[in-house]
């Protein structure tokens, strides 16, 4: 990167020889120099208005303006430009050749640009040509800018049209352009013999071409003429242009590919000026756009319709033939449809409700245009089957029959939904095994609660592969959405979910695989500890119903606890009276926190062991049974001790238990202790109200 060379070790010379020129210092006969060092007003005391120089403009509403204090290490003035504005620019003299100047980012972290286009600048009016060239700079991340030398050549005698943003600029050095005093004739952007391609383009395609005089004599025009089919649309009736005026012609182009010429016949010396002109005809084609790809009218009860608009973006007349490939199902209001240039028409997409056609349903929707690409819809619709399988977590925990691989965490139960909020092969929500039938379709709701969000859906057909089903990245939104799993073969299905951010609610579809396993009724005695509002530990015993289910070795206990009042403890047998429940099992929420079945040794957190008398028909637990709020380290509201379930009742209790977070007001009666005893809202504890148990803190 190239110095900038200090304006301070030439104060003494510039001070003299700027007093004489008045800020513009002439290099060489014909070369000048513009130190932008003369100024309008200022504010607040520090920051300046470029006043402009000689022979310079603005186009558009720019204010460049200079600062002379050392807030951008700025020791003198120099053009500064914060920000982009692309209607803005600075203008030169006319000037020819090379021209250079000094530019930096005016402070670090901004990047500073400069793009120069030719251009022809008069009565207000700016016209640009073509570009001559541009600059970036590299953004300064940290000290001072340093200042970087560029050079630009123009293609003739030219005004500049410079645009600036967020650099300091200085020093601009150019040959100043001296002008003809005979008449000379220009075409802003293009020398004579050049080309103006207009690309590919419809018929009558127009481009105005600037001509300025710029000698100092009246420039008389003897003929402008056009060949290979362009047309002349403006200016064709020109004949003089006055010094240093400006004028225009405007050419369209023809309905075919075309080569041609712009010819000028005029006094000017090197007459005549020519321009080649090409051009390549845009055949007239419509262009189809469809306002939706996909209609999902969820579960239905009635018929159901969407309409669709089909507009036509391009220059000829649309044709439209529309099919659905299940009409019976998903009928279409039109057969075909007629759009003009740059308009639209509109068609309805109805599902045809059958009530006894339970499942999923689903069609494609197909758009043939008489040009251009095929476009498809996706409809689907969701017929309910009154006796098919459903869940819809309305337990607030999780359901008999579902599992979770990995993390339990990952899951929680509440408000009658279940909540994903970390995506992973490892954390899957799994649903019990199902038996589909042909066409049959299993359908959920999800909605995302915040951004960020995907689901992943797989199946594993008969204790087979898991394959991928579903897999979307979903953007908050406050409504459920409908989602159907479809298209599977008959066969005995389980069905896995990961999310991220993603609520889930019910499910519906299929048959449930009949359980093999038996329910009775059994007991469970047991003492709970846990600690009063003052820290103090207390203890309640008592005995309750209990159902147990047995299937082959495995077993579980739908066991009491504070929190939901009964939750699924499920284990299998490890050895000869002997039974295993795995650490960690899932019970629901309490408050913010997720809770769990856990047992401890004392020292650590261990499986829960069982032991079972054949004789006396009484599983006796030989771990002290945490409510704990971690699967991994000890952290509980309170445990049970002495846990006994037994197929006869040992003692009679009042069955029930529930935890609450907040304190239970007892205004009304009826609220006693275990030993029946009526009591008042001082008691602490566990209560009785209405037949069921709670924790009074």
């Amino acid at each position: 990167m190239t110095s900038r060379k200090p304006k301070l070790l030439f104060a003494y010379i510039f001070t003299a020889i700027t007093a004489f020129f008045g800020g513009s210092m002439a290099v060489s006969a014909s070369t000048i120099t513009e130190g932008f060092d003369t100024f309008n007003t200022s504010y607040d005391g520090m920051t300046k208005v470029l006043a402009l120089p000689q022979g310079w403009d603005y186009a558009g509403d720019a204010v460049l303006f200079t600062r002379d204090d050392d807030t951008y290490y700025v020791k003198r003035p120099a053009i500064m430009v914060e920000g982009t504005n692309a209607d803005c620019y600075l203008i030169t003299p006319e000037l020819q050749g090379d021209f250079s100047f000094y530019m930096r980012n005016r402070t670090k972290n901004y990047q500073a640009t400069v793009a120069a286009y030719t251009c022809t600048y008069a009565n207000g009016e700016l016209v640009l040509g073509s570009e001559i060239s541009s600059k970036t700079l590299s953004k300064t991340l940290s000290g001072v800018p340093s200042w970087e030398s560029v050079t630009f050549t123009a293609p003739n005698a030219t005004r500049v049209a410079l645009l600036i943003s967020n650099a300091i600029f200085d020093d601009f050095t150019y040959t100043e352009f001296e002008a003809m005093e005979t008449a000379t004739l220009t075409v802003t952007g293009y020398a004579s013999g050049a080309t103006h391609d207009f690309g590919i383009v419809e018929e009558g395609t127009t481009h105005t071409f600037t001509l300025q005089n710029i000698g100092q004599s009246e420039l008389t025009i003897s003929s402008i003429s056009v060949t290979g089919g362009f047309v002349l649309t403006e200016g064709g009736d020109l004949t003089t242009i006055g010094a240093k005026g400006l004028a225009h012609v405007t050419v369209a182009t023809p309905a075919a590919d075309a080569e041609g010429m712009l010819t000028i016949v005029s006094n000017d010396a090197k007459s005549p000026y020519t321009l080649q002109l090409k051009s390549i005809y845009k055949v007239p084609a419509p262009i189809m756009g469809v306002s939706i790809t996909e209609v999902k009218f969820g579960k239905v009860t009635a018929n159901a319709s969407q309409e669709i608009t089909v507009s036509n973006t391009g220059n000829a007349e649309l044709q439209v033939a529309i099919a659905s490939d299940k009409p019976e199902e998903f009928a279409v209001s039109h057969s075909s449809l007629t759009v003009e240039a740059g308009g639209e028409q509109t068609f309805t997409i109805t599902y045809l409700y059958q009530p006894k056609a339970f499942g999923g349903h689903a069609a494609t929707i197909t758009l043939t245009p008489n040009a251009g690409e095929v476009a498809t819809i996706a409809a689907s619709a969701q017929v309910e089957d009154p006796n098919a399988w459903r869940e819809e977590f309305s337990g607030n925990q999780l359901p008999d029959g579902w599992s979770v691989i990995g993390s339990a965490s990952s899951w929680t139960f509440a408000d009658g939904v279940a909540t994903g909020r970390y995506e992973g092969s490892g954390r899957w929500l799994v649903t019990p095994q199902l038996v589909v039938k042909e066409g049959e379709a299993l359908t959920f709701e999800a909605r995302s609660y915040q951004y960020g969000s995907d689901i992943k859906v797989q199946c594993q057909k008969d204790d087979g592969a898991w394959t991928e089903k579903l897999m979307e990245s979903r953007n908050s939104q406050e409504e459920f959405e409908t989602y159907t799993i479809g298209g599977l073969e008959p066969g005995t299905y389980r069905f896995r979910i990961a999310t991220e951010n993603i609520i889930l609610d019910n499910f519906v579809g299929f048959t449930l695989v009949p359980s093999e396993a038996t329910k009775e009724t059994w007991y469970v005695s047991y003492t709970f500890y846990y600690n009063d509002s003052n820290g103090n530990l207390q203890s309640e015993s008592d005995v309750e119903k209990m159902e147990v289910e047995f299937s082959g070795d495995n077993i579980a206990f739908n066991f009491p606890n504070p929190i939901n009042g009964n939750a699924w403890l499920r284990g299998t047998k490890a050895g000869d009276g002997v039974y295993l429940f795995s650490n960690g099992q899932y019970i629901g929420t309490f408050g913010a926190e997720n809770a769990y079945y856990c047992g401890s040794d004392g020292a650590s957190l261990t499986d829960i062991t069982f032991t079972y008398d054949e004789a006396k028909q009484q599983f006796y637990c030989l771990t002290t049974l945490l409510i704990n709020s971690s699967q991994t380290t000890a952290s509980y509201w309170g445990y049970f001790s002495n846990v006994t379930v037994s197929k006869e009742k040992p003692t009679n209790g009042i069955e029930g238990l529930r935890m609450k977070d907040e304190g239970i007001g007892m205004k009304d009666e009826g609220v006693y202790d275990l030993q029946g005893r009526r009591v008042d809202n001082q008691y602490k504890g566990i209560v009785i109200k209405n037949g069921r148990k709670y924790i009074r803190k």
